[in-house]
């Protein structure tokens, strides 16, 4: 039974609901950037944050950001941020979706890695969508099959995939509830209410 629940296989269905997370995912990565778009001369191309201040944090002394090697490029980071926003759209229409998702994730290391003040959990649970996401189906719902509708009977008949993307999947969103849990009975306030 264990075995089976990492090994078995799935159709056409787990397929559409592949595709409309990645849809789901592309479309909060583009209101996240664009919400971002707001405050970001203040944030990358102002004195606030300059990158050899929080790139010494001890915390990213491992890490490489695609702005060491242009720190004080306006242009590169409006680039970076520009890019960002037209691969999530890419992604959300489902053209080489793979390719988005590895671009996308390197962009988002890129300013993950040139700070860590602005950026909160939510923000690493991106990138760890981002990587899940690329073991999942994301050959359907895309502009190409017409988002869903134009899929032939015999495509819905014969395609399958392992299950075991989908179980990271799920087993990471378990642990985001647990922890969360968690969290909330360890804390006073939560639990005085």
């Amino acid at each position: 039974a264990l075995l089976g629940f990492f090994q078995d296989r799935v159709g056409y269905d787990a397929f559409r609901i592949a595709g409309w997370v990645r849809v789901c995912f592309a479309a909060l990565v583009i209101a996240d950037r664009l919400l971002l778009t707001i405050d970001f001369d203040w944030f990358f191309n102002s004195d606030l944050l300059p990158y050899e201040a929080t790139s010494e944090d001890p915390n990213l002394s491992h890490s490489h950001s695609l702005f060491e090697y242009s720190p004080d490029n306006y242009h590169v980071y409006w680039g970076v941020h520009v890019l960002a926003i037209v691969q999530a759209f890419l992604l959300l229409l489902g053209c080489a979706p793979k390719f988005q998702l590895i671009c996308g994730h390197v962009y988002m290391l890129a300013f993950h890695y040139h700070n860590k003040i602005i950026w909160d959990g939510e923000d690493v649970m991106f990138r760890l969508w981002s990587f899940f996401l690329l073991f999942l189906p994301l050959h359907r719902i895309t502009i190409y099959d017409g988002f869903g509708r134009l899929t032939r009977e015999e495509q819905k008949k014969t395609d399958t995939w392992p299950i075991w993307p989908f179980r990271l999947w799920q087993l990471e969103l378990c642990f985001i509830y647990a922890g969360a849990g968690f969290g909330k009975l360890s804390n006073e306030r939560w639990q005085n209410g």
